[in-house]
């Protein structure tokens, strides 16, 4: 479960990642109830964060790329970060992964901040890095239980969250 004590506010709150894991279900349930209830429209807050990270960012009907990698194409440190990951890197929601590729390891990136896909990553000792279409970078280690760090591209700011398991579909 996400932070408890990690606050939404200001003007922008609304389209944040943590807004998303918080109210994303509930604000889905109410736009598709066929009827609304005299009253207020209350709902349970939701338990499971994967499944709302999942839909969000790995929703059903869209292609998904192969996250069946073989864990020996990996360096050992790196091992443990096999299938899709996710984080709240700041304010903004992400889902990672190392892919198969056609030479080789890939990594999945999706957010809801910035546009992602699968991209070219480096190895490097212990860590994966890629760069994104805006040309910040992102970093997965195997600290903790993982760990990604977003630098932006001219340097200037760097943020560091746990990575959190998921499940393959």
């Amino acid at each position: 479960m996400i932070d408890e004590s990690s606050e939404i506010t200001g003007h922008t709150g609304g389209v944040t990642g943590r807004f998303a894991l918080r109210y994303g279900l509930c604000l889905a349930e109410f736009l598709a109830a066929p009827e609304l209830p005299a009253g207020r429209f209350t709902c349970e807050a939701s338990r499971d964060d994967w499944g709302v990270v999942r839909e969000l960012l790995m929703p059903g009907g869209e292609s998904t790329p192969d996250l069946a990698v073989d864990p020996s194409s990996l360096p050992a440190a790196l091992a443990p970060l096999v299938g899709p990951r996710w984080a709240v890197l700041g304010d903004t929601l992400v889902l990672v992964a190392p892919v198969a590729g056609p030479r080789g390891v890939r990594l999945l990136y999706r957010s809801t901040g910035t546009a992602g896909g699968v991209l070219d990553a480096k190895i490097i000792g212990g860590s994966m890095r890629a760069v994104l279409p805006n040309k910040s970078t992102v970093t997965l280690s195997a600290d903790g239980h993982g760990t990604i760090t977003w630098t932006s591209s001219d340097g200037s700011q760097v943020l560091s969250a746990p990575l959190r398991r998921g499940e393959a579909r």
